[in-house]
């Protein structure tokens, strides 16, 4: 473990300085038959394991005909990629600088997704889906700029309250919700968040990439677990 810090503090240090000069300018990133125009401020999916892992996972899924919400869409890569599959897919930002990333980049590549900005539920109110992908903040720290809400939580993990307290409103009656995290964060506090609301963290995937494991669970709810052992 203490191996594993050092070598993170090591990649940090020397890594971290040239991807910020990097995404402080608009990039054009190419994803097979893709083509994103991505700005500073956007969560790029070329440098960050999450959108990746979450991609390769999603390909494992049956998506066509879904009712679809990626909540923290970003450039919009995952919501244009499950739309290609048939998807009924609406993307979710709270930065209002990805919402509009994302529309630009579903225009160009010629794919429809209802890009929405809004705070997790706050302007999806009545609406459900079959399945829900979240690729949340959990740094714990407040954010102070738009930029800032891709990665922290909340010095009190604000998020992952709000995203349980309101999450199983918005499934279908056979709704699944997905949400990938890694061993960087605190893992047991997100659970620990999670049972209070009375869901439950299922691990469906794991990939390991360098020195990182990333997980992803299925949230589930006590009242989902009722149903399925009747």
């Amino acid at each position: 473990m203490y191996r594993k810090k050092v070598i993170k503090y090591l990649i940090g240090k020397t890594y971290r300085p040239f991807l910020e000069r990097y995404l402080s300018s608009v990039r054009m990133y190419r994803y097979y038959s893709l083509t994103l125009r991505i700005p500073p401020g956007v969560f790029h999916p070329a440098f960050f394991y999450s959108t990746r892992i979450l991609i390769q996972f999603l390909e494992t899924q049956s998506v066509k005909g879904k009712k679809f919400l990626e909540l923290g869409s970003g450039s919009g890569l995952i919501a244009m990629l499950v739309s290609k599959r048939g998807a009924i897919v609406t993307a979710s930002d709270i930065n209002p600088t990805a919402v509009e990333n994302g529309i630009e980049n579903t225009q160009r590549n010629k794919l429809s997704v209802s890009f929405i900005q809004s705070n997790l539920f706050k302007s999806l109110s009545g609406e459900t889906y079959d399945m829900i992908i979240i690729n949340p903040p959990y740094y714990p720290k407040d954010p102070i700029s738009e930029s800032q809400y891709a990665w922290y939580c909340g010095k009190d993990f604000e998020y992952f309250h709000s995203l349980f307290d309101q999450l199983f409103v918005h499934l279908t009656t056979e709704g699944q919700a997905f949400m990938i995290l890694s061993d960087d964060c605190d893992i047991a506090r997100i659970e620990a968040i999670a049972h209070a609301a009375s869901f439950q963290l299922k691990k469906v995937y794991e990939k390991k990439l360098w020195t990182e494991d990333n997980y992803i669970f299925e949230l589930v709810h006590s009242h989902q677990i009722k149903i399925q052992d009747a």
